[in-house]
């Protein structure tokens, strides 16, 4: 017998589909029973978890799905197979970023949209409501066994809301930015009708790439790109660095007053940047219009480099939006981590950044540590810049080459990945939409002792003779027992390891006593024989791990002895009986500064700032992470140390991911040595301390006559090159800005 498909409409007019094979009518009385059972079983335990009393209860609504958004912006749907909600207990391994795993998720329908949902297994406020199906609501959920006050009634663009449930559920209707329909919860009064704002799930973010020449930065050449953008429908505009050429002019001027007037007509937001004479000084300033055309505030450049000319700003600002904090920077505030970890604690979610090409252009150099950024401070970043006028492209290759305008300008959401980019040739824009999830509050504070001199005064960090900078370090991964390791020191003191730095071992743990005691025996004579293997082979070697008292997961710093140097004690406490440190050590060898951070202590980025104020020249972190996953451990890794000007070493297990080994990079962010694919394997490289390293392009320039192979892209000057780059910007900071990073709080991600 052929099944016969067959379509009726739901209560909210969608068409669902199942299959009819007939059937006597005996057999479809029994069915109608069973539903009708159900029926009233469902209706009695909407009955008995919401309070009768409760005014809002007086008809029901039934809705096909329901939208759950979490903390990182990740949206997740439930369809009903009947096209209606009821109850639901949806049980799933859904793992954050974070690591937290939901359970069991229960979410009840009742009259009007009402949810009720429970999570027992997940913090209060943890998890969002969002869409009941169309209007999106944002709205904490309640702890298990209570019920969250989360209103939605679906909305079709300029519905309204009928008056009764205005007056139940406190409801009104209201058009939206660009007339989207929109509804959103207020006070149950019994008030009908009144206009709220618009709720909105998600807002579309426009950077512009223009043209590095004087007609592309000119005025009507900037509007064109605003009324471009606005035809593709966005909410906020952001423009490269001085994008209108001028002298200088006030703001409000005649410049920032035409570009508010595009807002108000376009009903947009828009980030312009231009040249600000204010009080005999010249700032480069970046402002804020809204939708009204109002401006909202001003960011004048608040760091430079020795060779920039600019006057400084003294304020870290962010400015409020309709959607979450908004703040900016400016060209080379680039190079100053701090800055954005500023922003974040003050809440701001995205990060607008006006940039214009550089003395010499390098595009990883550049984005790659920006996309660390977005990961690290778990904040939105929308970078606006140049494209060449001239056709063609060519990379810097100094000299005689300074590279091109880099064009692509891009927007990063906060977890470091580009969503959004223009091409790498001629003008154009592009658009990213960030969901409201991701547009939350960013990183906070984390106080801790160790993270002092994030804030202290700037101290420049003492030169001295080494007794050498050309070295070899070496990576000792986990390997499969102590007799491995043992002859993995032996390998790597053959190849003339001047300093070697082992896996994250955990040689004593917990309960009883008499267990306690004779694995800390066993565990001091292998300090005993690492000890030897360092005095053997002349060389340092870091041990790390709880490998000497249960109390400590602790790195040790045997010099080339074999005597202890040092220690450094984990931050994070990850074991019961484990008491966390409180400092961030340096340690002074024969040929330049180490530091330590083991496995969790990855989290802080706080701690490799540190080190880097310090002047690190190796931070070296043995650790048994795999999380979140290779590629984000990459970024945020290297990106780390391109910010810090250090060389890193990671002493790590073999996984099944490619990416994932042991590993020695530079301070460009480049890998230069790493473990084999999924084998216990050690890695090793030679670093010229001194040399292999990021240079300083300074704006001091010297005439130059084209020559040679593709003169065509040669410049007419070149600028001059310094090998201090890291020196000159410890020296630039300004810890006066940055006191909000020493409050208290805890780290939000």
């Amino acid at each position: 017998m052929k099944t016969q498909m067959t379509g009726r409409k739901n209560l909210l007019g969608k068409t669902s589909h199942r299959g009819s094979a007939g059937g006597n009518p005996s057999e479809r009385r029994c069915r109608l029973r069973l539903a009708l059972g159900l029926w009233f079983a469902l209706c009695l335990s909407l009955a008995l978890r919401v309070p009768a009393a409760d005014p809002r209860i007086n008809s029901l609504v039934l809705v096909p799905m329901l939208t759950i958004e979490s903390p990182t912006g990740l949206m997740l749907t439930i369809e009903s197979p009947t096209g209606l909600i009821n109850q639901i207990q949806f049980a799933t391994n859904l793992v954050q970023r974070d690591w937290t795993v939901v359970t069991n998720l229960h979410v009840l329908q009742s009259p009007y949209g009402f949810v009720a949902p429970t999570m027992p297994r997940v913090a209060a406020g943890f998890y969002r409501v969002v869409g009941l199906p169309i209007a999106p609501l944002a709205t904490p959920l309640a702890a298990e066994g209570a019920v969250a006050p989360a209103f939605t009634l679906p909305l079709e663009q300029g519905a309204t809301v009928p008056a009764n449930a205005g007056a139940a559920l406190g409801f009104s209707a209201g058009k939206g930015p660009q007339g989207v329909g929109s509804a959103r919860a207020g006070p149950v009064d019994g008030r009908a009708g009144e206009a709220v704002p618009a709720v909105r799930r998600h807002i579309r973010v426009t950077v512009v790439c223009q043209l590095w020449s004087d007609e592309g930065r000119t005025l009507p050449a900037v509007v064109a790109k605003i009324n471009q953008a606005v035809t593709e429908g966005t909410d906020v505009i952001v423009l490269p660095m001085e994008c209108v050429k001028t002298d200088g002019e006030p703001i409000p001027g005649p410049i920032s007053r035409a570009l508010a007037a595009e807002s108000r007509e376009h009903q947009v937001y828009i980030v312009g940047n231009i040249r600000e004479v204010a009080d005999g000084k010249t700032y480069i300033t970046s402002f804020l219009s809204d939708r009204t055309g109002k401006l909202v505030g001003k960011y004048r450049k608040s760091h430079k480099l020795p060779d920039e000319t600019m006057d400084l700003g003294n304020e870290l600002p962010v400015f409020q939006t309709e959607f979450g904090k908004v703040a900016m920077r400016i060209g080379s505030d680039r190079f100053f981590p701090e800055i954005d970890h500023v922003y974040t604690t003050q809440g701001a979610s995205l990060i607008c950044w006006a940039q214009q090409p550089e003395p010499v252009d390098d595009e990883y150099a550049q984005d790659f540590p920006t996309a660390g950024r977005g990961y690290d401070y778990a904040v939105n970043i929308a970078c606006a810049r140049y494209a060449s006028a001239t056709p063609g492209w060519i990379t810097s290759s100094f000299p005689p080459f300074c590279g091109m305008p880099l064009g692509r300008s891009y927007v990063i959401n906060r977890e470091g990945q580009r969503v959004a980019s223009t091409p790498r040739t001629g003008v154009g824009m592009a658009t990213a939409t960030l969901s409201k999830g991701s547009l939350r509050e960013g990183r906070q504070v984390y106080t801790n002792a160790a993270f002092a001199a994030l804030t202290a005064p700037v101290v420049p960090v003492p030169d001295r003779p080494w007794v050498k900078r050309t070295i070899r370090a070496t990576a000792l991964g986990s390997l499969a027992n102590f007799d491995s390791l043992l002859a993995a020191l032996d390998e790597a003191g053959r190849l003339g390891t001047d300093i070697a730095c082992t896996f994250e071992h955990i040689w004593i743990t917990g309960q009883p006593p008499e267990s306690i005691a004779s694995k800390t025996a066993v565990a001091k004579a292998r300090n005993s024989q690492v000890a030897a293997k360092a005095r053997q082979w002349n060389m340092y070697v870091i041990l790390a791990g709880v490998v000497d008292r249960l109390e400590r997961n602790e790195a040790i710093l045997y010099g080339r002895d074999g005597r202890e140097v040092g220690r450094y004690s984990k931050l994070v406490k990850t074991h019961p009986e484990m008491i966390p440190g409180t400092n961030a050590p340096v340690f002074e060898t024969d040929f330049g500064r180490v530091a330590v951070r083991i496995c969790a202590d990855e989290e802080f980025v706080e701690l490799d700032r540190c080190y880097a104020l310090q002047g690190v020249d190796i931070l070296f972190t043995p650790t048994a992470s795999w999380a979140p996953d290779a590629q984000s451990r990459e970024l945020r890794d290297l990106s780390r140390a391109m910010d810090g000007g250090f060389f890193l070493v990671e002493a790590t297990s073999p996984s099944t991911e490619h990416r994932h080994r042991s590993l020695i990079a530079d301070p460009t962010g480049t890998v230069v040595a790493s473990s084999e694919y999924r084998k216990r394997t050690i890695a090793t490289a030679v670093l010229d301390l001194n040399n292999d390293r990021p240079l300083r392009y300074t704006r001091v320039y010297t005439p130059y006559q084209p020559t040679g192979n593709l003169p065509e892209y040669q410049p007419n000057q070149l600028p001059t090159p310094a090998n201090d780059l890291r020196a000159t910007v410890l020296r630039q900071r300004r810890p006066e800005l940055y006191g909000v990073l020493g409050g208290g709080g805890s780290v939000a991600r």
